[in-house]
């Protein structure tokens, strides 16, 4: 058990995970200590900003003025897919022309939950990448609509690289976002 007296110190990486310590597990206060989780993202140049926006959007057919949404998960079912292919859906109908790369291990059964909506156009496919920088750089928000996180990498390189997040209160990492 987490509360067991043998367990001297229990290192959270979000007050997130804090709260759930405390909260499920009964772990005194004084036995958590909290260390951000952190992430390592490059610093480049405007013009290097510019050039990966350009490349990526014309990559995946954006142009400059769509709005251009990031998603990246490994697992997209429990990271709130579902939940973000009905927002872009309420999207479209309001009139929105936006776009969403989808990054990790994106599958079938997303694609046919996107068919199924009437946003399936509105989707672009990266699948699994080493260059989630330059993808940074290429959107205009990314997007985590999580049901669980402990504290979301994905969150913390977004908001390194510049580009505003949408997420919940289930991630962690949400304690970086300004108006949480």
């Amino acid at each position: 058990s987490l509360a067991a007296p043998s367990v001297k110190c229990i290192v959270a990486v979000s007050r997130y995970v804090e709260q759930q310590l405390r909260r499920h597990y009964a772990v005194a206060p004084e036995r958590i200590r909290l260390v951000p989780n952190a992430a390592d993202m490059p610093n480049p140049s405007d013009e290097q900003r510019n050039q990966w926006r350009r490349i990526v959007r014309q990559g995946f057919e954006v142009a400059e003025q769509t709005p251009l949404f990031l998603f990246a998960a490994h697992n997209p079912r429990l990271k709130g897919y579902s939940t973000l292919l009905r927002a872009i859906r309420l999207l479209q109908q309001q009139g929105s022309k936006i776009i969403v790369l989808m990054a990790g291990k994106v599958d079938y059964r997303v694609m046919k939950e996107a068919a199924a909506l009437g946003v399936r156009d509105r989707i672009r496919i990266v699948g699994s990448t080493n260059h989630m920088a330059q993808l940074y750089c290429a959107t205009d928000v990314t997007v985590l609509p999580t049901w669980y996180d402990p504290s979301s990498k994905v969150v913390i390189e977004s908001l390194m690289m510049g580009t505003p997040v949408i997420t919940t209160s289930f991630n962690g990492a949400s304690d970086f976002v300004s108006g949480n």
